[in-house]
């Protein structure tokens, strides 16, 4: 009786101090988290479109990085700058990537150049998450009423959770980018090119080889291609 008595103490104790020390930890671990949440307002034209991502927390292990993105625009959201004769607007398509490759989505004026996509949905360090038509992208769901100055709050309708793929984060140090942009068919050229896009940056760093700490990134315009556009097609 009295063995099992000191058994029975022996594992309480045991339980209690490891209850304790999961506490010291759990409590420092939060401690230790900040939330983030910031937008690409500060550096473009107010007239076109607008990206934010929220989270309550900036550590997460890389197989489950889930971010909360809104977006939207002001107005009419592009297509209409799709050319005419041998380009075909297609669609609005939204990607992840690592931020150092982010001039490798060939842009409508350097497909001559560079061989362009022959998939737009699945481009090399580009993980495709979805399209949206036209018409989608311009109905009132993602209709943004946006401010020119930072004082007052820019409203976005359109909010979901995204995971991205832990293969984004490739270096130890880097930067995880988020987009949508102007999906073109060349008829010349038989393959897929960008329009006009928009992107967000977050910043990342590897705590350990399972763990990221992200923060707020850069923010950027709508990026046109490298030579201006003719205006014929716009005609």
């Amino acid at each position: 009786m009295e063995k099992r008595k000191k058994i029975f103490f022996l594992a309480l104790i045991t339980t209690v101090g490891l209850f304790i020390i999961w506490w010291i930890v759990f409590n420092v671990d939060i401690k230790n988290r900040k939330a983030i949440k910031f937008d690409n307002i500060s550096n473009y034209d107010v007239s076109g479109s607008l990206i934010r991502v929220e989270s309550d927390n900036d550590i997460f292990n890389i197989d489950n990085v889930t971010l909360n993105f809104s977006y939207g625009h002001s107005g009419t959201a592009g297509g209409q700058y799709g050319r005419k004769g041998d380009y075909e607007f297609i669609c609005f398509a939204f990607y992840f990537y690592e931020g150092k490759h982010e001039c490798e989505m060939i842009g409508v004026s350097e497909e001559k150049s560079k061989n362009i996509h022959k998939d737009y949905r699945n481009i090399q360090n580009f993980y495709y998450i979805k399209e949206l038509s036209y018409d989608e992208f311009n109905s009132e769901k993602y209709l943004a009423n946006i401010k020119t100055f930072s004082f007052f709050k820019n409203k976005l309708k359109h909010k979901e959770n995204l995971k991205v793929p832990k293969e984004v984060f490739e270096n130890k140090i880097g930067s995880v980018g988020f987009c949508f942009a102007e999906i073109h068919y060349s008829k010349s050229y038989g393959g897929y090119c960008r329009g006009v896009w928009n992107a967000i940056y977050i910043n990342y760093e590897y705590i350990d080889a399972q763990t990221v700490r992200l923060s707020e990134g850069g923010s950027m315009p709508d990026l046109w291609p490298s030579e201006p556009y003719d205006q014929s097609f716009f005609d």
